[in-house]
């Protein structure tokens, strides 16, 4: 299973998810938004997420419900 293609991208893309994480959005739209960018960002990072199933889980919008808001 491959993360990333180098560790430089790992890092980026845990920092990302970090952020995401542990900001204080206003309403679910902002959060839903936020990590549709996350998500397209992470593409661009870094093509090899696309297909990595690990990313896919990590930012997957029904698995973030709990995240603040």
């Amino acid at each position: 299973m491959i993360l990333a293609s180098s560790l430089r991208k790992f890092f980026i893309l845990l920092r990302l998810c970090y952020e995401f994480l542990v900001s204080d959005f206003a309403t679910n739209y902002e959060r839903d938004d936020a990590l549709e960018s996350l998500q397209e960002w992470a593409i661009k990072i870094d093509p090899v997420t696309e297909d990595a199933l690990i990313w896919e889980h990590a930012l997957d919008i029904d698995l973030n419900p709990w995240v603040a808001m």
